[in-house]
C-alpha cells in the first residue's frame, strides 16, 4: 500500500473518484521543499504542476494506502510513462510520524507543451471556482472512458 500526496486537481473528489476510485477525504498535509506553479498547455488548459524548491511549500492532501491499482491510474493520469509528470517518494513528518509520500512532480516533457514559462502560483480556490466544471468534461470524462476504467477495478 502506497502513500499519496496530491496537492492540485486530485484534491477534488470530482477527479479523484473517478479517476482513482479514491473515497476517502484524506488528510490536510504540507510538503516542504516544493512549489507550485499554474501550467498552461493547448491540450489540457490551467492545471498545476510542482518544482523543488527549498525555500517553499506546498499544501495538500495525504491519500494513505492506496493499492497498485489505483497507483497504476494515478501513473496514467499523470502521464508519467510520457514525462508529463515524475513519480518520487519523500519522507514527511506528519502529525509527529514519519511518513513516506508518493508525489507527482513536473516531468521533462512538459517544458515543450508549454504555453508560457512556469512562474504564476496555481489557485485551488480559483481552479474549482472557474475551471474544475471544464476539466471534468473535458479531461476526467474522456480519461476514463478511454481506460475503461470500471472494468480496472473489477474483481
Amino acid at each position: 500500500m502506497i502513500n499519496v500526496f496530491v496537492y492540485g486537481t486530485l484534491m477534488f473528489p470530482e477527479v479523484a473518484g473517478p479517476i482513482a476510485r479514491i473515497v476517502s477525504v484524506g488528510e490536510p498535509l504540507t510538503v516542504r521543499g516544493f512549489r507550485r506553479f499554474e501550467a498552461r498547455t493547448r491540450e489540457w488548459g490551467n492545471y498545476p504542476v510542482i518544482r523543488r524548491d527549498e525555500f517553499s511549500s506546498v499544501d495538500g492532501i495525504l491519500f494513505r494506502e492506496l493499492g497498485e491499482k489505483q497507483l497504476a491510474q494515478l501513473d496514467r493520469y499523470e502521464d508519467v510513462a510520457g514525462g508529463l509528470y515524475v513519480r518520487s517518494q519523500i519522507q514527511v513528518n506528519h502529525k509527529g510520524e514519519d511518513v513516506y509520500v508518493d508525489l507527482y512532480e513536473c516531468g521533462p516533457a512538459l517544458s515543450g507543451r508549454l504555453l508560457e514559462p512556469l512562474s504564476k502560483p496555481w489557485d485551488p480556490e480559483l481552479f474549482q471556482t472557474n475551471e474544475l466544471d471544464r476539466y471534468i468534461k473535458e479531461i476526467v470524462i474522456p480519461f476514463v472512458q478511454h481506460e475503461s476504467f470500471t472494468a480496472r477495478f473489477e474483481n
